[in-house]
């Protein structure tokens, strides 16, 4: 869905939504390179249930990006097929996004059979530098409808695989927490009388956007920054509010 249908979000609002694509896509690489250095740590079969969405869903959101910023600049549909055909043969690694998209996500082909993160982990790395480069084309290309103030920063960390590697379960990871972040604990004020609802995602910022005139006034919404249980995942979690936020 072109973002230009959310209705209520402002050009900067827009912009920020983009942004949250290019992040997603972001995150997938930051993933791939955790479990590609610490696989050996990881259950095979659990690794090769996460290996494979991650990779899928970096060509997803790349196509996102391109194709909002193309509804973005063009005044009808035959203009924007027009335009991305001339993106596709002007940059081949946008024509290589929307060529996966497809084959990995929309349905399967038998000539997809024996590509995308194949081989042994020490072949990762060429994967995993050839998705930088096409995240950095992306960038470029739509880098006119983002955030001035929007970078890319990779970041070596996966939470979900970080915690297999580590054997970190819920009560350890309470633990750990509370070590890291003693000043949080227990800082919530129970007993206030207002109800606050939390805006978590993009997603759920544009859905209030939308319907915020049915809301009640007795509905406050609220946004949390989160910390995590290390330095990398913290730095991911409080980019990604700061993106819901500008939203």
């Amino acid at each position: 869905m072109s973002v230009q249908s959310q209705n209520g979000l402002s050009n900067n609002g827009i912009r920020w939504v983009l942004a949250s694509y290019v992040f997603n896509a972001k995150l997938k690489v930051d993933s791939l390179s955790y479990i590609a250095m610490n696989y050996k740590k990881i259950p095979s079969r659990t690794m090769r249930c996460l290996v494979e969405p991650l990779y899928y869903s970096f060509f997803v959101e790349c196509a996102a990006v391109i194709d909002n910023h193309i509804s973005l600049i063009s005044d009808s549909i035959s203009d924007e097929k027009r335009i991305r055909k001339e993106l596709k043969n002007r940059y081949a690694e946008i024509g290589e996004i929307y060529y996966w998209r497809d084959k990995f996500a929309a349905h399967h082909d038998l000539d997809a059979l024996g590509y995308g993160l194949c081989g042994s982990f020490n072949e990762w790395r060429h994967h995993i530098d050839y998705m930088k480069q096409l995240l950095d084309v992306v960038f470029t290309v739509c880098k006119i409808h983002l955030p001035k103030n929007f970078e890319l920063d990779y970041v070596v960390h996966d939470a979900v695989s970080y915690r297999l590697a580590n054997r970190i379960d819920r009560k350890k990871e309470d633990q750990i927490f509370d070590a890291q972040h003693p000043s949080l604990h227990n800082c919530y004020d129970i007993t206030s009388e207002k109800s606050y609802t939390v805006i978590n995602s993009v997603d759920e910022a544009c859905r209030y956007i939308r319907s915020k005139n049915v809301f009640s006034d007795s509905i406050v919404m609220c946004g949390l920054f989160e910390v995590g249980i290390n330095k990398e995942e913290t730095l991911q979690n409080l980019q990604q509010r700061c993106i819901v936020f500008n939203v």
